[in-house]
C-alpha cells in the first residue's frame, strides 16, 4: 500500500493485481484494489474488486465500510447507503454482545 499512500494509484492497482495472481485468496488485497480503482475513477472495476473481498470475507465490516465510503465520494448514494448499513450491521455483532 506504499504506492497507494504516495498517490500512485495506477502503479498500486498493477501491484495489487500481481499479488492476486500469486494468491487469489487475499481478501484485503481485493479491498485495497477496490480503493485504488475507485481513486482512478474506475468504479465498475472497483466494484468487482470489492465483490471479491466480501466473497472471501462476507462478515468483514471494514470492507463494506470502505466500499460504501468510496461509493459516496463517487456520488453513488444509494449503493453507498446499502454498503454502509451492512457495515454497521456487521459491527453491531450478534444480540446480547
Amino acid at each position: 500500500m506504499a504506492l497507494y499512500a504516495q498517490g500512485k494509484m495506477e502503479e498500486a492497482a498493477q501491484a495489487l493485481r500481481g499479488a492476486l495472481k500469486l494468491n487469489p485468496e487475499m481478501a484485503q488485497t481485493y479491498n485495497n484494489l477496490g480503493m485504488a480503482l475507485y481513486a482512478l475513477g474506475r468504479t465498475q472495476e472497483g466494484d468487482r474488486a470489492f465483490q471479491g473481498a466480501v466473497k472471501l470475507e462476507p462478515r468483514n465490516a471494514l470492507f463494506y465500510f470502505n466500499w460504501g465510503s468510496v461509493e459516496a465520494l463517487a456520488g453513488r448514494g444509494e449503493a453507498a447507503e446499502k454498503h454502509l448499513l451492512r457495515s454497521r450491521e456487521l459491527k453491531a455483532g450478534p444480540p446480547g454482545r
